[in-house]
């Protein structure tokens, strides 16, 4: 399941880079006889036609998804909450934000993406205060980008949020020079790894156990965990957030 994001600069990144992963992802699945079905679930905020338009000419957009080059059609699902949806994928392809917060509470194993190749440093990728505002120009959006991703990394400053309650990554965070087919295969191992994907769900389900109060019902746990998202965010500097 890909989650590309709902603002515009996550979109700008998230958008070409899942539907071409999910290309990559069908070729290498075909090559290892791997049974495989991939799906795009958009935020309620997001219309298929704003979806459509970030993505690569030669994607497509149709009634029941988006036609591939290959002619395959990834399914496209608008459902909100998509709790049932969610509930049957094995690994979601996300990046940074509350979605990795809901994606945690339904114990859903992610992999969080965060690209710094230098096609994606021009980006306005979201920062906060000062940054955020200077990062509208791509020639200073590349230094922005560069310096405070090096000042993250150099830190160790964890991104996602069950990262960030756990104090350690139990879910991955995935930057670099990332390209479809590096991703792919990335995604296919841990596919390949039930075990390792039992135990990101576990850990994900005890520390959100431990982010609210017990014997909440499920819309009042997300509830309480976007407040504390609120509550917490302004102590972080999150791209792509």
């Amino acid at each position: 399941m890909f989650l590309p994001g709902s603002k515009p600069h996550k979109l700008q990144v998230g958008v070409p880079l899942s539907l071409r992963t999910i290309e990559a992802l069908w070729a290498l699945a075909d090559q290892l006889t791997v049974n495989l079905q991939v799906a795009i679930a958009l935020a309620p905020t997001v219309t298929p036609e704003q979806f459509m338009a970030y993505a690569p000419a030669t994607f497509h957009y149709q009634s029941t998804g988006v036609r591939t080059p290959s002619g395959r059609v990834i399914p496209m699902h608008r459902q909100f909450p998509a709790v049932d949806l969610l509930a049957q994928a094995s690994l979601c392809v996300t990046t940074v934000g509350a979605n990795t917060a809901e994606l945690a509470l339904w114990g859903v194993p992610m992999l969080v993406v965060l690209p710094t190749s230098p096609e994606y440093m021009s980006i306005r990728l979201g920062w906060d205060g000062i940054a955020g505002l200077l990062n509208g120009n791509p020639y200073i959006a590349r230094f922005i980008n560069w310096y405070l991703v090096q000042s993250i990394r150099r830190r160790g400053q964890k991104l996602a949020w069950p990262n960030i309650w756990a104090e350690q990554e139990i879910v991955p965070e995935l930057w670099g020079d990332i390209t479809p087919e590096s991703l792919a295969k990335t995604i296919i191992a841990y596919l390949q790894q039930p075990d390792k994907l039992e135990s990101m769900r576990q850990k994900l389900r005890a520390v959100c156990a431990s982010q609210v109060n017990g014997g909440l019902n499920a819309a009042q746990a997300i509830a309480a965990l976007i407040a504390k998202l609120y509550g917490e965010a302004h102590n972080l500097a999150t791209p792509l957030g």
